[in-house]
């Protein structure tokens, strides 16, 4: 269920340390000054969450001068670096099993209907399967629902966009009229 809790624009964009994949740290505060995108994803074999991180490598060369990139899964290190982990994206990734940076996001939805919804985009579907990003054990909520937060230079709330199924995420379009701004 939603929370009315929701953040939004103009909002200041909470703060957090964590530790990547890698295993080196990072908080948001480290970014002040630059153009931020934050993904909330489902768990790391999440065919959907694999296909978008998968876009989100292709755009990165033309995109990264303008924008950083931070990836959240609700899954393990281990995990992530066996699927979405394995493609070696340029930004990093960072493991949030206990969702800790979720609550502060308000990246708590969880539905049985929007799951069903996002299955319903065949296309999108064929398109994970055919590169290859065939769903595996799930290690986190089946049901959650995606999101991501477009972070201006002054570290406010640009974009909060709560996905509306398990297969949607902001626009590369949206992203890039971001960094053109």
């Amino acid at each position: 269920m939603p929370s009315n809790n929701r953040l939004v624009p103009k909002q200041t964009a909470p703060d957090f340390t964590v530790t990547d994949i890698q295993g080196k740290e990072w908080s948001l505060s480290d970014y002040k000054g630059k153009k931020v995108m934050l993904s909330f994803y489902r768990y790391a074999s999440c065919s959907f969450c694999n296909l978008r991180i998968a876009e989100l490598i292709k755009v990165y060369p033309e995109l990264s001068k303008d924008i950083e990139f931070l990836a959240f899964f609700q899954s393990p290190t281990e995990k992530i670096l066996s699927y979405a982990g394995s493609q070696k994206p340029p930004f990093p990734i960072f493991p949030d099993p206990e969702r800790k940076v979720y609550e502060i996001y308000q990246v708590n939805e969880s539905s049985k209907m929007k799951f069903v919804f996002g299955l319903t985009n065949i296309l999108k579907l064929v398109n994970a399967f055919s590169n290859g990003f065939i769903k595996g054990k799930k290690d986190g909520d089946l049901y959650s629902i995606p999101a991501d937060f477009l972070i201006n230079v002054d570290q406010t709330i640009h974009t909060a966009y709560y996905g509306r199924d398990i297969s949607d995420h902001i626009s590369v379009s949206a992203i890039q009229q971001f960094t053109n701004e």
